[in-house]
């Protein structure tokens, strides 16, 4: 089992290297008899998980995260169990927030 917890103040993986460093964690897995249990901070390493188990390149059935004592599952579609507020977000927030101050700026602009 590979359990990721998410914890946006933990270590951070730059985003040229997300995919190189699920890639270890897989193999790590693959080679291992006991779980392996990493702690990030970046959302971009859910996503790549997520991509791996789509894609088939992982079982779902191995891979989990956890995020503030809850563990969030994966089904083999890549769909997580629950997508807490907090969880993996910062991203999607980001974006929200950029559509939201332009459309504001449109309409102003527009008067």
């Amino acid at each position: 089992m590979i359990t990721i917890h998410y914890d946006p103040e933990c270590r951070a993986v730059p985003d040229g290297q997300v995919a190189e460093y699920v890639n270890s964690l897989i193999a790590e897995h693959a080679r291992s008899t006991h779980s392996v249990l990493r702690a990030v901070g970046v959302g971009s390493i859910v996503q790549e998980f997520r991509l791996r188990v789509a894609r088939g390149e992982i079982p779902h059935t191995d891979l989990q995260f956890v995020f503030e004592g809850q563990t969030i599952t994966i089904n083999e579609y890549a769909r997580l169990s629950d997508w807490p507020k907090g969880f993996a977000d910062f991203e999607d927030q980001r974006i929200v927030e950029i559509i939201r101050t332009m459309s504001a700026k449109r309409r102003a602009n527009s008067k």
